[in-house]
């Protein structure tokens, strides 16, 4: 996305679910101070199970992208109110992707899910198609654009390699 700005957090504790939530919920309300009016946030394995939490507190979230989330910590995701995506792949030997797909049937709507065949937990090899899906939905979000509901599975041609 074009003129977009992005914050990245080190978590004071990490690992520490609780703080971590409260890591976001700090760098959501600096942006806020600095004149921010949206924030999509993105989170990956732990972060992703961190995201969903926080997404569901904060009122300047407009998105949230849960990519190979872990299950613990998710449980807000049934009051998150804003659209999320999830993003998983079938090969993660970290954490099975079916932790997306309960997030997923537990989430309120708008949600996507989408399953990358035979992507391990990092995702690399599906990083050309990944980058693809997160900057124009990131940018929707950011533009109040409306998003369907939905659960797909993709095959991007650089996934056939396999591995992490």
């Amino acid at each position: 996305p074009r003129n977009v700005s992005v914050l990245r957090l080190d978590y004071r504790q990490p690992n520490a679910f609780e703080e971590c939530v409260l890591d976001i919920l700090a760098g959501c309300s600096f942006l806020k101070g600095i004149g921010a009016t949206d924030a999509v946030l993105v989170g990956h394995s732990f972060g992703g199970a961190v995201v969903v939490k926080a997404g569901a507190l904060h009122p300047l979230v407009r998105g949230v992208a849960s990519l190979s989330p872990q299950l613990y910590g998710t449980r807000q995701v049934e009051e998150l109110d804003r659209p999320l995506l999830l993003v998983h792949g079938s090969a993660d030997e970290v954490l099975d992707s079916e932790a997306s797909e309960d997030i997923y049937r537990r989430a309120l709507d708008p949600k996507r899910l989408v399953i990358y065949g035979d992507a391990g937990h990092s995702l690399g090899t599906v990083a050309e198609a990944l980058d693809d899906l997160l900057a124009p939905w990131i940018e929707a979000r950011l533009l109040g654009e409306t998003m369907e509901s939905g659960r797909t599975v993709e095959w991007p041609a650089d996934a056939e390699s396999g591995g992490q």
